[in-house]
């Protein structure tokens, strides 16, 4: 016989996952609902633009979504727009450990932003094969991509690419064990969150700054920064 608590645990957790499925039904009907009155290019575009609201709803129907954004900008030769449905893809797979998955969609990504002209895309995808190779603790194929995307976001003035570069590189000098180098990095950060006014990016920022500090010792300094 099963003991009562384990059987209430057993049924807790039926009923929880019944829910969550129930919710991801429900996301793929209102998703799928909204598209049915678009043509192609405004549902590419919509999957792109809502791709990681969906994908905090639902993995697999942002996966799904996103398969179907890329036939559609394949289909109708949308080269910009195959190229941001690639990346989105590549974050989702990366998201879900499928990371040589995640790895072949940003290289293609990459090339075709290149094609269609658009450095801030190049920069985006540089940068997320960084977090792919930092993830891999290859951390000098990682830093060789972050001065990539930088330089190039550098140099159209994209100050959330050049934030959310920074972001990785602080963190990758961290697992190098080079604080110091960590904390200017980050502090260069903190300058440019600032002038966005990202709160959320903020307090991430603080929080590695603060990692950073305790790592060094520095107990009250860390204090300051959380």
């Amino acid at each position: 016989m099963i003991p009562a608590r384990l059987f209430y645990v057993l049924v807790f957790l039926g009923l929880f996952a019944s829910v969550c499925e129930l919710r991801g039904q429900e996301a793929q009907d209102s998703v799928y609902a909204v598209l049915a009155g678009m043509d192609d290019k405004e549902q590419a575009e919509y999957i792109n633009d809502h791709f990681f609201a969906i994908h905090s709803r639902s993995a697999a129907l942002a996966i799904e979504l996103g398969e179907k954004a890329l036939v559609l900008a394949e289909k109708n030769q949308w080269t910009r727009l195959e190229a941001q449905t690639r990346k989105n893809l590549g974050v989702a797979h990366y998201l879900e450990g499928n990371y040589p998955q995640a790895l072949l969609y940003y290289q293609t990504a990459l090339d075709l932003f290149e094609l269609a002209g658009d450095p801030s895309g190049q920069g985006q995808a540089l940068k997320e094969m960084a977090n792919y190779f930092k993830k891999l603790q290859r951390y000098d194929k990682a830093l060789e991509h972050l001065e990539q995307a930088i330089a190039i976001c550098t140099e159209v003035r994209d100050t959330h690419c050049i934030a959310a570069a920074l972001d990785i590189k602080g963190v990758v000098y961290i697992e190098q064990g080079r604080l110091g180098e960590a904390e200017a990095i980050f502090q260069q950060e903190l300058a440019l969150q600032l002038r966005l006014g990202d709160e959320k990016a903020l307090s991430y920022t603080w929080a590695n700054l603060a990692e950073v500090a305790i790592a060094q010792g520095n107990f009250k300094q860390a204090e300051a920064f959380l």
